[in-house]
C-alpha cells in the first residue's frame, strides 16, 4: 500500500459516508461491507443515493456503487445487481402490505373515479384463471384509458378494435401450412383487450364464446383440424345500441345493450358507466386541476409487472371457510334477477372464486382470507348494482 492509500486508510468517513455505509449493509455481507468501507475511504470507490423508482410507487433510497479504478468495476458491477436484487425484494414485501391502493393509483391516473374498475382490472392482472370483464357505456367517460393503462402492467396481452377485428384476427388462420395466430390465441396465459366489442360483427363474436369457457380456439376448414390455446381474460369496452344510454328502467336500457346473454354471461363482471352528471363532473374537474403530474417510469413499470410476475407464482388455497358468505351472497342476488340487465348463472360463483384467487395472489396470501372474499363480493355488488335498474 502506497503513502496516499495509506493515508486514506485511516481517514474518518463523513456522516454522509456513514449513513451510506449503513444501508449497504442492509443488502451486503459483513464481510464486503468492510471491504467497500475501506475502498470508500481510498476514494477508490464513490456510493451514489439514488431513488430507482418514483414516489408514486414507493418513497425509498439505494445506493449504486461507481468507480473509476479500472481492477474494481467487474466486482462493483455484480455488487451492484446484488444490491439491486435484494432492494427489490425488500420493496415487493412493502408492496404486497397495501397493493390494491398502489394500482389504483397508477391504472388510468388521469382517470378520476372509476375506482371500482379498477380495481377489478388490477386483479385480472394477478389471475391466472379466465377472469372476464366489460365495461360497457357511454363514450367518453374513460372506458378505452382504462385498456390503455393495463397494457403498461401485461406482461403478454394483445389489443384490437372491434370494427377492425373479424373472426380469423379473433382466432386462427392458415397461411399455406403455417398458422397465423390471431388475438386470442397470442394472449394466452395473459390478457386480449378489445375496445368497442359493440362494432365486431355478431358472426365474428361467436369465436369469442369457445375461448371465454373453454380456453382454447378451434380451426376446421379445408382439410386442417387443429386446436390452439387461447387461456387468456378477456378486458373489452363497448358502447350501447344508439351510443348512448337512455332512460332508467330495466326494459329501456335492456334494449339499448349490444349483446345477447351467451356473450353478457360469459363476463365474471359487468359494469355499466354513463354519462357524468353536471354536479359529477364538477367534483371530476376540480380533481383534475388538483391532481400533480406524476406519471409513473419505465423503471415503475418494470417493477410492477415483476412484482405481478412473483405474485402469479403463488397458488393460494380455496378451502370451504368462506363458502357460506358466498352462497348467501348468491342466493340474495339471485331473488334481484328481474332488475339486474345480466344473467345470474352459474358462471356468477365461478367469477366470485376467481377474484378471491386473484386477491390472494395480489397480497401475498398462500390460502384465501376473509379480506379476498369481502373484495370479491364488493366488486360484484358494485358491477351488479351497476346493471340493476327499476322495472
Amino acid at each position: 500500500m502506497n503513502l496516499k492509500n495509506l493515508i486514506l486508510y485511516f481517514r474518518l468517513l463523513s456522516d454522509k459516508e456513514k449513513a451510506q455505509i449503513n444501508i449497504l449493509s442492509k443488502y451486503l455481507d459483513s464481510k464486503t461491507v468492510k471491504l467497500l468501507t475501506r475502498y470508500l475511504k481510498q476514494k477508490r470507490i464513490t456510493l451514489n443515493e439514488i431513488k430507482p423508482y418514483s414516489e408514486k410507487i414507493i418513497n425509498k433510497t439505494t445506493i449504486k456503487i461507481t468507480s473509476q479504478d479500472q481492477d474494481l468495476l467487474k466486482k462493483i458491477g455484480y455488487l451492484n445487481t446484488i444490491i439491486d436484487t435484494n432492494n427489490k425484494k425488500e420493496i415487493l414485501k412493502k408492496l404486497s402490505k397495501d397493493p390494491m391502493t398502489l394500482f389504483n393509483n397508477i391504472i388510468a391516473p388521469n382517470i378520476i373515479g372509476f375506482d371500482t374498475i379498477k380495481k377489478a382490472t388490477a386483479l385480472q392482472l394477478f389471475s391466472k384463471e379466465r377472469l372476464h370483464i366489460l365495461t360497457l357505456g357511454d363514450p367518453g367517460t374513460g372506458k378505452t384509458d382504462i385498456l390503455e393503462s393495463i397494457k403498461d402492467f401485461a406482461e403478454i396481452h394483445t389489443f384490437g378494435l372491434g370494427s377492425g377485428t373479424s373472426t380469423t384476427g379473433l382466432t386462427v388462420t392458415f397461411k399455406g401450412n403455417e398458422a397465423l395466430k390471431g388475438l386470442l390465441p397470442l394472449a394466452n396465459n395473459g390478457i386480449a383487450m378489445i375496445d368497442e366489442l359493440n362494432l365486431m360483427k355478431t358472426e365474428d363474436r361467436a369465436g369469442l364464446l369457445n375461448a371465454m369457457e373453454n380456453g382454447f380456439v378451434s380451426f376446421d376448414k379445408g382439410g386442417i383440424h387443429q386446436q390452439f390455446d387461447a387461456n387468456c381474460s378477456v378486458l373489452a369496452t363497448a358502447n350501447p345500441k344508439g351510443t348512448k344510454f337512455k332512460g332508467d328502467t330495466t326494459k329501456e336500457i335492456s334494449s339499448q345493450i349490444p349483446f345477447d346473454n351467451a356473450l353478457l354471461s360469459r363476463f365474471s363482471l359487468v359494469f355499466i358507466v354513463k354519462e357524468y352528471t353536471d354536479k359529477e363532473f364538477t367534483e371530476i374537474t376540480k380533481k383534475m386541476l388538483e391532481k400533480k403530474n406524476d406519471a409513473i417510469t419505465k423503471n415503475d413499470k418494470d417493477l410492477i409487472k415483476y412484482y405481478i410476475k412473483k405474485s402469479k407464482e403463488l397458488e393460494p388455497e380455496f378451502t370451504q371457510k368462506y363458502s357460506d358468505n358466498i352462497k348467501s351472497y348468491i342466493l340474495e342476488t339471485r331473488k334481484k334477477q328481474e332488475n339486474i340487465i345480466i344473467p345470474i348463472t352459474p358462471r356468477f360463483v365461478s367469477s366470485i372464486k376467481k377474484l378471491a384467487i386473484a386477491s390472494a395472489r395480489m397480497n401475498w396470501h398462500h390460502t384465501i382470507e376473509k379480506d379476498d372474499v369481502e373484495l370479491a363480493i364488493e366488486l360484484s355488488k358494485k358491477a351488479i348494482a351497476s346493471t340493476t335498474f327499476k322495472t
